[in-house]
Formats: C-alpha cells, structure tokens, sequence
C-alpha cells in the first residue's frame, strides 16, 4: 500500500506541474539501499536494508515556518493562491492539502517581492 501512495504522489506531482503550480520536480520512485549507515536498524545478516522512496528536486530554500514573521501573511497568500490553482484545473484532491512544515520558501535574490513559494508534502492525499 505505502508503494502505491508514493507512486500516486508522484503521479499528482507531475499532473501539478503541468498546471503549472510551484512544486519539486519528482524523479521518480526508487528502491534505495541503507548501507551508507552502520545502526543495527540497517543492517541485517542477509545485507542492507532497503526502502522505497519517492526521489525529488533539491529546492535551496526555508521552510515556511522558518520565515520572518512579518513575511508570514503575504507567504500564506502565495500557498492559497498555488492550491486554488490547482482546485481550478481540476485537481481535486488539492482541496484536503494540508499545511505543513514542508512549504518551501525562496527569497527573491534582491529582496524586491516575496520570492517564490513550493508545495510540497503531498503524502497525506494518498
């Protein structure tokens, strides 16, 4: 069941991004190793552990939670503005998005404007 909400996730990631609304872009879902980590949580006498997970763009940004509270209002406005976008074009599921720590926040390099928000975290639809 987990597999099969990874690949819907990525699957709606990739039905957002041709909308467009502001997300990472998904890669894809992987079957990853954990030798890289020696805890007896990864290792077992067969091997390493393995897990599935769904691969994504590296945003260089905060969290939202993170910004300047003074920042905060116009931020929340630009994360509604992204899910009615994608309610509008038919995404349905977009409704039940539930605000989390993973809204992602770039500031605009020169300071001018609020800079460009990203959704992410889109588990909790599937």
């Amino acid at each position: 069941e987990s597999i099969r909400s990874l690949y819907s996730e990525h699957d709606f990631v990739q039905e957002l991004l041709h909308v467009p609304i502001s997300v990472p872009e998904s890669f894809g879902v992987f079957r990853v190793p954990l030798k890289t980590l020696r805890t007896p949580y990864t290792l077992s006498r067969f091997g390493p552990i393995y897990f599935s997970g769904r691969v994504m763009q590296h945003i260089d940004g905060i969290f939202i939670e993170d910004a300047p509270e003074e920042r905060k209002a116009e931020l929340k406005l630009l994360v509604s503005a992204e899910i009615k976008k994608a309610i509008d074009a038919g995404l349905s599921q977009a409704r039940d998005y539930k605000w989390s720590k993973n809204i992602l926040w770039v500031p605009n390099k020169e300071g001018k404007g609020p800079g460009k928000i990203y959704l992410t975290g889109f588990s909790n639809l599937f």
